[in-house]
């Protein structure tokens, strides 16, 4: 939890509100779809702790957080993918998702324990006691986002075009200052492992922000270009 359930509350409304407004106001770029998309999980899966902390349904609100959790890296994969022009429907990429989460909606118990301490929340679930899917897991999780890092950074490195590697640039920004932070504590207090989901949403603003900032440089750049052939 990010300090309290107020702030968790606050912080998903917040998210939502920048997801709002990319949307809607920058609604015809595959930055804007995919970024609103990103953060509305982000957002949702706040929410989700919220939900857990006040009301104590920990398997509800516990399984809907990780289905939620769970589907980020392959959005954010295949984002990366159609943003560099690589794949358009990585459908595959889905499959990992749908196999993860079909395990946590049809095992019975799936969420084993969900406690709510005065700076975070810490729900176990049956992978933690199954290594080989914990691995597997891990291995989708991070090798998904570890992908779509080393995707964007070589496709900035070879971009020519100034306002698509400023486009990567962002991206690219945005994983590394959500994301570099919570692994470095966990790095150091392997023990937070358990948490990072939660530790996590201490860091999901930055990403919001730049997501914010990506999808306003592109909306600009396509009302330039149309400016230019009219």
């Amino acid at each position: 939890m990010c300090f309290t359930p107020l702030v968790s509350l606050t912080t998903a409304l917040i998210e939502f509100f920048f997801a709002a407004i990319i949307l809607l106001a920058f609604r015809k770029s595959t930055v804007t779809r995919f970024m609103g998309a990103l953060i509305i999980g982000l957002g949702t899966y706040q929410f989700t702790e919220f939900m857990l902390c006040t009301t104590g349904n920990a398997q509800v609100w516990g399984t809907m957080g990780f289905l939620t959790y769970t589907i980020l890296p392959a959005i954010g994969l295949h984002f990366v993918l159609r943003l560099t022009g690589r794949v358009h429907e990585p459908f595959m990429l889905y499959i990992p998702t749908i196999i993860f989460e079909s395990i946590a909606l049809f095992s019975r118990g799936f969420i084993i324990e969900g406690t709510c301490t005065d700076l975070f929340v810490q729900v176990k679930n049956t992978l933690f006691y199954d290594h080989s899917l914990l691995f597997l897991y891990t291995l989708y999780y991070f090798g998904y986002i570890l992908m779509a890092t080393y995707l964007l950074g070589e496709a900035y490195r070879e971009e020519t075009d100034r306002h698509r590697r400023r486009i990567y640039g962002l991206v690219l920004a945005g994983i590394l200052v959500s994301l570099l932070p919570p692994l470095f504590l966990i790095i150091l207090f392997p023990a937070m492992s358990i948490i990072f989901p939660s530790v996590y949403c201490e860091f999901a603003l930055f990403l919001a922000a730049i997501a914010f900032l990506a999808a306003h440089a592109d909306d600009r750049h396509r009302r330039r270009e149309r400016g230019v052939r009219a």
